[in-house]
């Protein structure tokens, strides 16, 4: 007939012990989700930096072509190109000419 070992050496877990372990693996779940969350943040943070570094070098690549593009039109027609100059320079002085005196209240 088999015998049955009864193991007397281990004591029951108090209330207070298991309190204890549920403690610190709550802890460690905790921690371990911190890590994950710094991680998923930082890998945020690196694809954004790279979003906006590659979008500074595209519009920055799109506004040499806008000025090459106006000193190409300039060349071709420079009398077109003093006529633009010109009438902008015209606009701009009435406009702050009319905001002027709107500001002042001469305008009537």
């Amino acid at each position: 007939m088999g015998t049955v070992n009864f193991d007397t050496t281990e004591k029951p877990r108090s209330a207070v012990t298991e309190r204890v372990l549920d403690a610190a693996r709550q802890a460690e779940h905790v921690a371990h989700e911190a890590r994950r969350m710094t991680e998923r943040a930082a890998d945020v943070l690196e694809d954004g930096l790279h979003t906006a570094k590659r979008t500074y070098k595209r519009r920055v690549h799109e506004l040499e072509d806008l000025r090459d593009q106006a000193e190409t039109s300039v060349r071709r027609n420079p009398l077109a190109a003093i006529g633009v100059t010109f009438a902008a320079g015209l606009l701009m002085g009435v406009v702050i000419g009319w905001s002027g005196r709107r500001s002042r209240g001469l305008d009537q």
